[in-house]
């Protein structure tokens, strides 16, 4: 259940900002008892250290007092890493789309809950006739257009070319990247 959204569609975010909050109240709380059990099986297996090494104790309560506190450790450690995953936290800087999402709503692993773009740099794939191969190579200058920007020839640069033809119609798949990215947003069509 989402229980705050906290950024606004069309905003700009750094790498590790928090975008919504999930419902997290049930880890929390086992959280809480998680941290009290390993305090205690630390506190029992220090004790029983101690006592093995005097001889007061069979191996075998140590060893039991010993599994204990790895258990409760990675108990605890579970919960922490299901509380993070009650966060969702931009992957990288970008702008954030349209939020699907409102405080209230049940989300589950692929619910769309936005997009995030990197607006810095766009990149383009297009593809040319299996001819152009020869002349073809990584850091080629290249000019697309835009119906976006129809009066403006937009500089990239050729990124990658496919390690093969598209057999159907002999073409070749490149993508270039695009620095200049003014008035250009991803999926615009460009030739």
């Amino acid at each position: 259940e989402v229980i705050a959204v906290h950024v606004q569609s069309g905003a700009s975010v750094a790498a590790g900002d928090l975008l919504i909050s999930l419902n997290n109240r049930v880890e929390l709380a086992s959280r809480k008892r998680q941290i009290a059990n390993l305090e205690l099986a630390r506190l029992l297996f220090e004790r029983d250290r101690k006592l093995v090494a005097q001889k007061s104790i069979p191996q075998s309560q140590y060893d039991r007092s010993k599994a204990d506190l790895d258990s409760a450790s990675a108990q605890l450690a579970e919960t922490e890493a299901r509380l993070d995953n009650k966060a969702i936290h931009a992957p990288f800087a970008g702008t954030v789309g349209i939020i699907h999402v409102r405080v209230g709503d049940y989300v589950e692993p692929g619910t769309r809950i936005t997009t995030l773009q990197d607006l810095s740099e766009l990149q383009v794939d297009f593809t040319v006739p299996e001819h152009n191969f020869p002349v073809l190579r990584q850091g080629l200058d290249i000019t697309i257009k835009s119906s976006a920007a129809p009066n403006r020839k937009i500089h990239a640069v050729l990124q990658a070319v496919d390690s093969r033809v598209e057999s159907d119609t002999r073409n070749l798949l490149l993508r270039g990247s695009l620095s200049q990215v003014n008035g250009l947003l991803p999926g615009m069509f460009a030739e």
